[in-house]
């Protein structure tokens, strides 16, 4: 298995997760644009990115997992960052937890 740790700033981690608990654009960022974007590198040119996607109904997490630039794994739409992000591919677990620092 391939775990990787994300580490967050606390008041960062508190912010963005106030973003994704509203039901409306947040409104110093465009509709559709990404917030933030964190990218954890894994072995063999697999690597994951966690998007904080804004939309007009609120924003959301967007998680891929991408091999030598190809998209290769999605999980559904997350409304808070915390926790572990697991994807499968391969026939391998790759997992991201999220930590505070």
């Amino acid at each position: 298995m391939n775990n990787k740790k994300l580490e967050i700033e606390e008041a960062e981690l508190n912010e963005l997760n106030c973003y994704l608990s509203l039901n409306t654009a947040v409104s110093n960022f465009g509709p559709d644009e990404i917030i933030k974007t964190y990218s954890v590198s894994f072995h063999d040119k697999i690597r994951a990115e966690l998007d904080i996607q804004n939309t007009e109904d609120g924003p959301y997490v967007n998680a891929i997992l991408f091999d030598d630039g190809q998209e290769v794994g999605l999980i559904e739409p997350c409304y808070e960052l915390h926790g572990k992000y697991s994807f499968e591919y391969n026939n391998k677990n790759y997992t991201i937890e999220i930590v505070s620092k």
